[in-house]
């Protein structure tokens, strides 16, 4: 993986292994963006800002899917999660 700042509009990410003699860098973050987008326009793709998202945190997870033993009791985390679906913030 290379240092080099990926070419997407508004895109900070500066860990780029994907190159395009025609676009530049991509970052893995903007290349399964751009799959997933279905579009055929890299073009257009490229010059459209990076979403900016706030992900939740690793313990805000874990305290949603807790771990099982082996023996079926969960274990205790020190971070608790939303209990219920109306807890959990809406980020798309």
């Amino acid at each position: 993986m290379s240092v080099m700042q990926c070419d997407r509009g508004g895109c900070e990410n500066i860990m780029c292994d994907r190159y395009s003699s025609l676009y530049g860098y991509l970052c893995d973050e903007c290349f399964e963006e751009l799959i997933t987008s279905g579009t055929w326009n890299i073009e257009y793709f490229m010059g459209t800002p990076r979403p900016q998202v706030e992900s939740p945190s690793l313990e805000w997870y874990e305290g949603i899917f807790n771990k099982e033993s082996l023996n079926g009791r969960s274990q205790a985390h020190h971070c608790q999660g939303p209990q219920t679906k109306e807890e959990i913030p809406n980020l798309a």
